[in-house]
């Protein structure tokens, strides 16, 4: 640890600003990285073309992957950064939520941009709570999905901003 805080001391010390890019796979995660060999975890339950059953997530496994999120940029914040990069692209978890082409559930986490964007919006509630309004958060996605069925309008992804800006930003 003693060596990442002379990192962002030393970055601080050329008058930038220290950042950090935090990131879930999910669904593209293997078993056999993942602890006792679990399936990965997604917005949907699918069977990956590899053979791979990937689970869907639970309101619980939803607020306890948003906790450890949020524990990451408090260890983050702890050692020095000054905010973090949260992966919300490529195909990673938190645009499989976005995704209407992956992310299939049919409660108040599906359907709609407003109800595909809860998650990543509680990730991002979750970060701020913890590690306060002076803790930077920088949200990554993508463009467009390029895959079919998938989130291709800038609208869409504009709309999504608006979200995000409305329910995480506080200052």
């Amino acid at each position: 640890m003693e060596s990442i805080m002379t990192l962002t001391e030393a970055i601080k010390a050329h008058g930038s600003v220290a950042s950090i890019q935090l990131n879930h796979v999910g669904a593209v995660n293997h078993p056999d990285t993942i602890k006792d060999h679990q399936n990965p975890i997604g917005p949907s339950a699918f069977m990956r073309d590899d053979g791979i059953q990937v689970d869907e997530m639970t309101v619980e496994m939803m607020e306890r992957v948003a906790n450890n999120w949020a524990e990451a940029a408090w260890n983050c914040k702890a050692l020095g950064f000054d905010m973090v990069n949260i992966h919300g692209g490529h195909g990673w978890l938190l645009s499989q939520f976005i995704s209407p082409h992956l992310n299939r559930q049919q409660d108040e986490y599906g359907g709609s941009m407003v109800n595909r964007a809860r998650f990543p919006i509680m990730v991002c509630q979750k970060i701020k709570a913890l590690c306060g309004d002076d803790f930077l958060i920088e949200y990554r996605m993508s463009g467009s999905e390029r895959t079919t069925g998938g989130c291709h309008r800038l609208r869409k992804w504009i709309f999504f901003c608006r979200c995000m800006r409305r329910r995480c930003h506080h200052s």
